[in-house]
């Protein structure tokens, strides 16, 4: 079968199940990264559908990655604004003002918390759409990939 380059609504088994792999790797933390590049380097020139699923899922990972990372710094940062609040909160004699502060960690871990579980679900069901042989695309990460697999020679 010829690949034209475009991705249709039907692909074969092998192809969806390597798709749905570099999707579902997301429910391995930082670990999961590696799938998506092996299925990319070793399906690129293969499939076409094969490698821009696991181009966006790679992607998405770095993505994903990235914001971790600033979530950590985020995280530690809150840290010093909670003892400097203290400090600060020391002197006032309002009660509010000595708890306010020591929530801040906790704001950031649980916002923080609430992206990865939107990131996870949202590269499950990735997985599961490439499985039933669905065109999937990232918001924003979709457009990304194509256009930067379209810029490569052939």
């Amino acid at each position: 079968m010829e690949d034209t380059g475009q991705v249709s609504a039907i692909h074969k088994q092998d192809e969806r199940i390597l798709a749905a792999l570099a999707h579902g790797a997301i429910l391995l933390p930082i670990y999961g990264i590696i799938i998506p590049v092996i299925i990319w380097i070793t399906q690129k020139e293969k499939s076409r559908y094969v490698s821009f699923q696991s181009l966006q899922a790679l992607v998405f990972h770095l993505t994903l990655l990235f914001l971790y990372m600033i979530g950590m710094l985020c995280y530690f940062a809150s840290f010093l604004g909670m003892f400097g609040g203290m400090f600060l909160a020391e002197s006032s004699r309002n009660e509010w003002m000595t708890v306010l502060p020591g929530m801040f960690p906790f704001a950031i871990l649980g916002g923080f918390a609430c992206v990865g579980v939107f990131f996870v679900i949202y590269g499950a069901v990735g997985a599961i759409l490439s499985l039933v042989g669905k065109d999937f695309r990232y918001l924003l990460i979709g457009n990304f990939v194509e256009s930067r697999l379209q810029k490569e020679p052939e």
